[in-house]
């Protein structure tokens, strides 16, 4: 693609201080020398920016091993979690985008659950997508 015109997908062109920008270049140059005007030391007072100094300059130092995480919806997602989630679709909605009915997940063998479960740990574990929706 030719990255002086705007995509379609990107929407309507950008208006900035009454003019008009169009291409994606324009676009990441306007927004990129916005981004760097609002995040220029230009528009702190010198005391957040002695502060600001004096905290970055202190080594972070992680824990290790590192402790576990607290947040319930970082961890794994169990089978039973997915046996409760089957439960409770509708069985008279259409099928997805994939063509599964909640039917079909509603009569899968519990060796099929297990797998399931394992795809789905991977695919949030590794932002990895089989295939694309949409095209």
């Amino acid at each position: 693609m030719n990255e002086n015109i705007l995509h379609p997908k990107f929407g309507q062109p950008l208006i900035f201080r009454n003019v008009v920008y169009q291409t994606l270049n324009e676009i990441s140059e306007i927004l990129a020398d916005t981004y760097s005007h609002f995040s220029s030391d230009s528009n702190y007072d010198s005391n957040f920016l002695q502060l600001e100094q004096s905290v970055e300059n202190v080594p972070t130092v992680f824990p290790d091993p590192p402790t576990p995480d607290p947040h319930h919806y970082n961890h794994p997602i169990t089978v039973n979690e997915v046996l409760y989630t089957i439960r409770r679709c509708s069985t008279s909605t259409a099928p997805g985008y994939d063509q599964i009915t909640s039917l079909m997940l509603r009569n899968l063998h519990s060796n099929a659950i297990v797998h399931f479960t394992d795809v789905l740990n991977y695919i949030f574990s590794t932002s990895t997508f089989f295939f694309q929706y949409g095209n």
